[in-house]
Parts: C-alpha cells; sequence; structure tokens
C-alpha cells in the first residue's frame, strides 16, 4: 500500500514539475518576444521622428532659398507642418523612455527657433557651416540636439549601432 503512494506521488510530483518547467520556459519566452517586439517598435518611432524633423528642416530651408526672407507667417507654418512633426513627437513621447524624450524636445525647440528667425529677419540659408551669421545661430544649435537625440536613441536602443562606410 505505502509503496502505490509513493508511486503516485513521484507521479505527481513529476506531472507538476514539468508542467511547472514548462510554465516558467512559455513565460520567459514570452518576455523575452515581448521586448523585441518592443525594441522594433521603439526604433520604428525612432526613425519617424528623425525623418520628421530632417524633412521639416528641409522644407523650411527650401522655402527660405526658394524666395526671401523673412518668411510669411503662414508659409513657413505650413512648412513646419507639412511632415506630421508633432504627432510624430507624440508618438515618440508615448514609446520612448525619458532620457531619449528630453533630448527630443530641444530639438523640437530648435527647429521651430530656426522656423521663426525666418519669419523674423532676413536671413541667407547655406549648408552646414555657411550661410549668414543669423542661420549659423539657429541652424547649428539645431544640429547639435539632432546630433545628441540620434546619440540618446543609439544608447537606449543598446544594441544599435551606427553604420559606417
Amino acid at each position: 500500500m505505502a509503496l502505490e503512494w509513493v508511486a503516485v506521488v513521484g507521479t505527481l510530483g513529476g506531472a507538476f514539475l514539468g508542467a511547472g518547467s514548462t510554465m516558467l520556459v512559455e513565460s520567459l519566452r514570452a518576455r523575452r518576444e515581448r521586448a523585441i517586439r518592443v525594441g522594433e517598435t521603439r526604433r520604428e518611432v525612432y526613425v519617424r521622428f528623425l525623418a520628421a524633423l530632417t524633412q521639416t528642416d528641409n522644407a523650411i530651408q527650401a522655402l527660405a532659398i526658394e524666395g526671401p526672407t523673412p518668411l510669411a507667417r503662414s508659409e513657413a507654418t505650413a512648412a513646419f507642418r507639412s511632415h506630421q512633426l508633432v504627432a510624430a513627437m507624440y508618438e515618440l513621447e508615448l514609446i520612448a523612455p525619458k532620457v531619449v524624450c528630453d533630448h527630443a524636445r530641444p530639438a523640437y525647440e530648435r527647429l521651430r527657433d530656426i522656423r521663426e528667425t525666418l519669419i523674423a529677419q532676413a536671413v541667407v540659408v547655406g549648408p552646414a557651416g555657411a550661410g549668414s551669421p543669423e542661420w549659423r545661430a539657429v541652424h547649428e544649435p539645431f544640429l547639435k540636439a539632432l546630433a545628441q537625440l540620434s546619440a540618446a536613441m543609439r544608447a537606449e536602443s543598446g544594441e544599435l549601432t551606427r553604420l559606417r562606410d
């Protein structure tokens, strides 16, 4: 009789141990898959935000190159809104960690400073390091903020490294 109970207890113990280890393995696998999905989603959001920043910068610059500055507020505002930058910022703030958001806001604000400068005064737009002093005074801080944001995004993403030619 005692041997029968030992066999039953042993069988039940083995079943519980097997089920428990299977549940643990599945739980760990699900966590790992979720972490991978979150990382992929963050990278997609980072790319969208960086693209919106640079495309908005390009749109504002194109206006200033094509016509005289100061720009009309309506034209500059339309260019600023042309690439859904604000929506990309909201999306970033929903998913990115604080360290990335802390670098995203200054990049956005420096771009807004560019818009306001092009509305307020005559500026000669040029490539990095060129253009009028007024242009360099607003564009160089934007480029610096953009570089800091990119670095924060890469650091937060961990495994991402910058690809070089």
